[in-house]
This record gives C-alpha cells, structure tokens and sequence, in this order.
C-alpha cells in the first residue's frame, strides 16, 4: 500500500500530487500499491512484482523502468504521463494493461512484453515512438489503438497475437517525417497507413504536422 511505500521512502500518508524519487523498489514485492496523480522523478521498479498496482494520473518525469516486472489482476496507468523513455521490457501483464489516454513523450518499449489480457492504448499519444518487438498475446489477449497517435516510430515485428484482437479505428500516423522514420515502422500483416484525403483531414487539434489514418483488415488466424 502507499503507506508502506510511505515508511519506506519517509514520505506523507498521502499520494496526491506527491512528487517522489524511487529508485528502492528494484526487484520489490508491492501489493494495493496506489500511486494515482503522483509526480514521480526517477523511477526504477524492475523486477518487482506488483499485485493491484495503480498508477492513474501518474506522472513520471524521468526515465522509467518496469523491465522484467510482474503485474497481477492488471495494471492501470490510464491518463498519465512519461516525459522521458519507458522500458517495460520483458515485463508480464495478467489483468488488462490499461495505457489508455497516456502520453509518452521519448522512447518507449514494450518489447517481448506478455500480455494475458488486453492491451489498451486507446487515445494514447506517441512523440518519439513504441517498440512493441517479439511482444506475446494470449488466447484472450486484444490490443486496442482506438484513436491512438504515432507521431514518430512504432515496432511491431514479430508480435503474437491473432488479427482479429488487433484495433487500429480511427487510430493515425504522422506522415511528414523523415524516410528513416518511416522504415522504423514496422505494423502488423494487414495494417496499413492510409494518407488523408484533403490537408484539412490530415490537421488535429493541438498536434503539429499531417497526420494519416492507421487502417487494419482483419485476417484469418
């Protein structure tokens, strides 16, 4: 819990707008860990192992590292922030991984990440780019790009995950980047970026640049 978390780092009771350097937790057991609507500057929980873990609203200033980490019954980081790079590498999600309305601005991977559930990006906002390599679905697992923005690179090479399970509506790619940029995209079969139809229709609200439509056609497992 946050007041365990509290003793450990001699920090107030409680989280709100709390502005915290974790660098301790490397390899932690944490459980009903609620850090919603905290600022967080360095942030090091690889290897730990989190049951009912939340961090909504978060905000993570610096980089960040959940590599090899476990999370049980799901983990939302639903409307928070990285300013800096992300690493969930070779971390394991069993409950829905909620990024929905996230915003990532560097670098952020989730590579070789399995997820037991769903995948939810929904809204989300990439500036630098996703790496999404090797990442393993099960059965019931789905990832959601409903509405999300890749404003730079995004991986997905060699993702296990049935076609069906994957939404990409209304999802869209920044399109006037630089030709490396462009080959650093790799989707998934049956994706495709489509480019707008007038410049009107390549402009949205508060982003910068001409912006393309992410379209996906389901395809037999």
């Amino acid at each position: 819990e946050h007041e365990v978390l509290a003793q450990l780092l001699d920090l107030p009771p409680h989280p709100d707008d709390l502005f915290v350097e974790v660098e301790v937790l490397s390899g932690a057991l944490l459980i009903d860990l609620d850090m919603n609507n905290c600022r967080l500057a360095s942030t090091n929980f690889s290897e730990a192992h989190l049951a009912r873990a939340s961090f909504v609203g978060t905000e993570f200033m610096k980089p960040t590292s959940f590599k090899k980490a476990t999370f049980d019954f799901g983990a939302p980081f639903d409307y928070s922030t990285f300013a800096e790079e992300v690493a969930f590498d070779d971390a394991k999600f069993n409950g829905r991984a909620g990024f929905a309305r996230v915003k990532f601005l560097d670098h952020a991977d989730f590579d070789r990440v399995h997820f037991s559930s769903s995948f939810d990006l929904e809204s989300s906002f990439f500036h630098t780019g996703i790496s999404c390599e090797s990442a393993k679905f099960d059965k019931r697992g789905r990832l959601a790009l409903n509405k999300t923005q890749f404003g730079g690179y995004a991986w997905f090479e060699d993702v296990e995950i049935s076609a069906a399970s994957a939404e990409t509506k209304g999802a869209r790619v920044r399109i006037d980047v630089p030709d490396d940029a462009k080959r650093d995209r790799i989707w998934l079969l049956g994706w495709s970026v489509r480019e707008p139809e007038t410049p009107d229709n390549g402009k949205i609200s508060n982003r910068e640049g001409i912006w393309g439509y992410l379209d996906s056609e389901p395809l037999p497992d």
